[in-house]
């Protein structure tokens, strides 16, 4: 039985979360004295952008967004582009959707960019009523767009969020 790789799927607008680690062999200065996985992950990674993939990397640290904006506007404008969390099979229950990264752009009549976000797991923890972060346990959604992930938002602006599961 072959196995699939990356190259055996049509990955043309497809989101595909890159689970990173980067956890390479230093000397006592700190100094990286063998950066094989940093160099074969990015060779996955910009096979993906190459091949018109949504690219969301994650470590163990933190998570790294890629989004593709336009401004279908009749003027320059900045946008903000958001991520928010939220926890819907998991017990730890949270009452809204957390903003957990924010990035401004300004776009040309027409122009589109790409933007990048690294959002620290920080972030991601859930903050109960009390205010504690706790990591949940079960699936995150992560919303990415200009605006929170809610239907009265969705129908105002008259598109939903980007949603990505991970855990």
């Amino acid at each position: 039985m072959n196995k699939k790789t990356i190259e055996d799927i049509e990955l043309s607008g497809k989101k595909v979360l890159v689970r990173c680690d980067f956890n390479v062999p230093q000397d006592e200065n700190g100094e990286i004295t063998d950066d094989r996985r940093i160099r074969e992950a990015l060779k996955t990674i910009k096979y993906l952008l190459d091949n018109n993939a949504k690219v969301i990397s994650s470590n163990e640290d933190t998570i790294k967004l890629s989004v593709d904006v336009t401004n279908t506007g009749d003027r320059k404008a900045i946008e903000k582009v958001q991520a928010y969390a939220e926890y819907n099979d998991s017990r730890t229950i949270t009452p809204h959707s957390q903003l957990c990264g924010i990035k401004s752009i300004e776009l040309d009549k027409g122009e589109t960019k790409t933007v990048e976000m690294e959002i620290d797991r920080y972030w991601i923890k859930a903050v109960l009523n009390d205010g504690k972060r706790v990591d949940p346990d079960g699936n995150i959604a992560i919303y990415v767009g200009g605006h929170q992930p809610d239907t009265v938002s969705d129908r105002l602006l008259g598109y939903a969020c980007e949603r990505v599961e991970i855990k």
